[in-house]
């Protein structure tokens, strides 16, 4: 075997061998650059999650936000101290800076916007995660690893970083992750596509337009393989609904309740995640979607789940500022009036000794 000068190996009496093109760094510089009053468009499902095609490039645009120092900075512990979530008296001055990018260049419900942020969250802490399986090394001295920052990141948040990692707390929750991950049963091979395309995928296929059962959805979106033992949990799942159907019976409405067949294969759920459906903004809406019996009999309606909530909040902006702008008219209004009254009382010198002769000479 030899090596040509163009780096492609080539087998001796065989075809040459293609050159693997490896993904390079996600850009999106037609949507940064999106021209001004443009957006992209994107809808979301009753749970408040994206779909559609445009969900890919929403979910890569929230990664580079992510990434981006200048907008999320690596210096905070917590992603929510970063956004001001748990200090009532903070502006969230980051939080609105993130969320202004983003607004910038898509258009969506505001009851996405939980999603949004939780998603750039997680890919914040991800990002967090990589820096450090790659450029940090714990039996290195902290000065060692100070001047190990990647390319791309700030060098005081480098050091704030490095600061955290070496700290007893931070290696003791880290070991406590590390064990946590080795216990994941599952792993899901539907590639970069959400749980939430797929669930609207399997919705359109359904003669009723009826959501699938979270247990056919997760079956739809793990594939089992019993050589390398990935997600042989599956074939549990798959007898447990041939042996009692009823488990992942969606056919009332409902596809997700406690005790149907996931949550009996998985256990219980951890508080604030779902099984089986990705990342959903408000769990609690997945298991207590029911209507009160109080709501049951009044005509309840939904929004428009592309653009009505917007158009909605486009009218009140439109409203305060139709109201800021009566005010400023009825000021002008009184000034002038002001003006007029103190002309009628201001008397001309001019005038008053005209009158004072005329007296006089009569």
């Amino acid at each position: 075997m030899s090596n040509n000068i163009n780096g492609e190996d080539q087998l001796d009496g065989a075809d040459e061998v293609k050159e693997v093109k490896r993904r390079g760094k996600t850009k999106l510089i037609n949507v940064w650059n999106i021209p001004r009053g443009h957006r992209v468009v994107v809808n979301c499902n009753e749970l408040n999650q994206p779909i559609g095609e445009e969900v890919g490039v929403l979910a890569k645009f929230l990664g580079m936000v992510a990434r981006n120092g200048s907008l999320c900075s690596l210096s905070f512990k917590d992603w929510r101290l970063l956004i001001g979530k748990k200090d009532r008296n903070h502006k969230q001055i980051n939080k609105e800076a993130i969320l202004n990018q983003v607004k910038k260049r898509f258009l969506y419900p505001a009851r996405m916007e939980t999603w949004v942020l939780r998603t750039i969250g997680e890919r914040w802490r991800q990002h967090k995660s990589n820096l450090k399986s790659i450029y940090f090394d714990p039996h290195k001295s902290q000065d060692a690893n100070n001047s190990n920052a990647p390319d791309g990141v700030l060098a005081d948040q480098w050091v704030a970083l490095v600061n955290n990692w070496m700290t007893p707390k931070a290696q003791d929750l880290s070991e406590a992750n590390r064990i946590n991950c080795t216990r994941r049963k599952s792993m899901h091979t539907s590639g970069t596509k959400s749980f939430a395309r797929n669930r609207e995928e399997l919705r359109e296929q359904d003669p009723e337009k009826k959501y699938p059962h979270r247990a056919v959805l997760y079956i739809h979106t793990h594939k089992s393989n019993i050589g390398n033992n990935r997600n042989a949990h599956v074939g549990e799942l798959k007898e447990l609904l041939a042996q009692q159907p009823d488990l992942a019976d969606s056919s009332n409405g409902k596809d997700a309740w406690e005790g149907d067949a996931l949550n009996r294969i998985l256990g219980k759920e951890k508080p604030g995640h779902i099984h089986g459906l990705g990342l959903v903004p408000n769990p609690k809406q997945v298991f207590h979607a029911s209507t009160s019996s109080r709501m049951k009999h009044l005509n309840v309606t939904t929004l428009d789940e592309t653009s009505s909530e917007d158009v909605v909040s486009l009218r009140l902006e439109l409203e305060k500022l139709q109201k800021h702008v009566q005010k400023q008219d009825d000021t002008i209004l009184d000034l002038q009036h002001t003006v007029e009254r103190q002309k009628r009382q201001h008397v001309n010198p001019n005038n008053l000794l005209s009158n004072s002769l005329k007296i006089a000479w009569t």
